[in-house]
């Protein structure tokens, strides 16, 4: 009786999945949160001029005209 109560409690169980039809198409895929991302090996970027640069307005994608400006940096 003790091996049969060890032998159920072991067997595997069944696991719930979602089940899908797959095709071919383009992939896309979007993240719509912000975050911290956090680094196990942190990297220092330098640039030669000194400041903090604001958030970009322009997203991947938008189309950008010569001459337009797309950041800005804050002394």
């Amino acid at each position: 009786m003790l091996v049969a109560a060890v032998a159920y409690a072991f067997w595997p169980r069944a696991t719930l999945v979602e089940v899908g039809e797959a095709s071919r198409g383009p992939m896309q895929t979007t993240i719509d949160e912000e975050a911290r991302t956090r680094l196990h090996e942190p990297f220092v970027v330098t640039a030669p001029v000194a400041g903090r640069l604001m958030r970009v307005a322009v997203e991947p994608g938008d189309s950008v005209k010569e001459g337009a400006v797309i950041a800005r940096m804050r002394p």
